[in-house]
């Protein structure tokens, strides 16, 4: 049988059953066992060979994916499928956190290190690594869900963890997602899964007084008291981060500007003073979307062009636009904010 074959095979069984099997944590990734390979006349030789070929990537002991399927994965995708490959060689004995919560949650990363699985567990000895797998102690046992077969701390929790333990920008982004997330979702009929809580604030105050680490609290209680809602995008919550960073006014996020048609407008960003409209461009704005209704990539770009033209004379103000590669490198987003006349903040 041709190896493409004896993939597609192993990915679309759902017979193996058990740890390392075609179904649970393991189907939910996609990963393909060991014990599945040799029921498919596949050797440990072989294997091995097709490791090292980069035909498959060994994501955990005894557990594979297609390497070209691999290749396809953001890095949080990434860390999600190993944390889901970690579950299932543990046989859901592990209680994930930190990072390896957060995507799980399908919490975005910006400017983060996903580099080994984080685990929780009050009755380790603090700190420890093994097999990749990074294991916490904690004083106060945290609350848990699943996801997907794995167990995982609490939402509240885990973005308490991320925020002691991580950079501001990167707790920050995170923090903006899911109150977002859960504030559209509250809004909306009960749903039952990870989002079904009803994430705040106080909420996330009270879980860090609870925890009370012993490090990283001030830095998580700065991160909480700076996220916003109304931060529609990781861009968007990149972009306001460096402002504050370098010193910048932050402006009115998700300003409502009326149109000609009797409806309005949402901008991304607004400083009253000196009426200054700015937008964070994702690639993503200007992509052809799918379904009956996609528009050309180019008929989007007309269209932003009109709602740009309109937003300038109707809020008498000047536009600023800039991508990720701007956001992201702090001095490039310095000289870009001065140069469009951003106010300064007084410190």
């Amino acid at each position: 049988m041709d190896i493409r074959e004896i993939l597609g095979d192993a990915g679309d069984a759902g017979d193996a059953g058990g740890p390392g099997g075609a179904d649970g944590v393991a189907d939910a990734a996609g990963l393909i066992s060991a014990r599945r390979f040799r029921e498919l006349g596949v050797g440990a030789d072989q294997l091995a060979r097709l490791v090292r070929e980069g035909t498959l990537q060994r994501v955990h002991r005894g557990l594979y994916l297609p390497r070209e399927r691999w290749k396809g994965l953001r890095a949080g995708a990434r860390h999600r499928i190993r944390v889901l490959a970690a579950s299932e060689a543990a046989r859901g004995r592990l209680t994930f956190s930190h990072h390896s919560a957060a995507a799980l949650f399908g919490l975005p990363f910006v400017d983060a290190r996903l580099d080994a699985v984080h685990t929780h567990d009050p009755g380790a000895t603090g700190g420890t690594a093994r097999s990749g797998i990074t294991v916490h102690r904690s004083r106060v046992a945290a609350a848990t869900e699943s996801i997907d077969g794995a167990r995982v701390t609490s939402l509240a929790r885990t973005l308490v963890d991320v925020a002691t333990t991580s950079s501001f920008l990167t707790s920050v982004v995170m923090l903006d997602h899911a109150l977002r997330e859960s504030l559209a979702r509250s809004c909306g009929p009960p749903r039952s899964g990870p989002w079904r809580w009803s994430l705040t604030k106080s909420s996330l105050r009270e879980e860090l007084d609870v925890v009370n680490p012993r490090r990283g609290g001030r830095l998580a209680r700065r991160a909480i008291e700076f996220a916003d809602p109304r931060s529609g995008s990781p861009g968007e919550s990149l972009s306001r981060v460096r402002m504050h960073e370098l010193g910048f006014v932050i402006p009115e996020l998700q300003v409502r500007f009326p149109n000609a048609r009797g409806t309005y407008f949402d901008v991304d960003f607004w400083w009253e003073e000196p009426r200054i409209i700015g937008e964070f461009d994702g690639r993503g704005k200007y992509e052809r979307p799918n379904g009956p209704d996609a528009r050309a990539p180019g008929d989007i770009v007309w269209d932003e062009k009109l709602r740009e033209d309109e937003l300038r004379a109707t809020a008498h103000a000047s536009f600023a636009r800039w991508p990720w590669s701007v956001a992201f490198a702090a001095p490039v987003f310095h000289r870009f904010l001065a140069e469009r006349g951003v106010p300064r903040a007084h410190r």
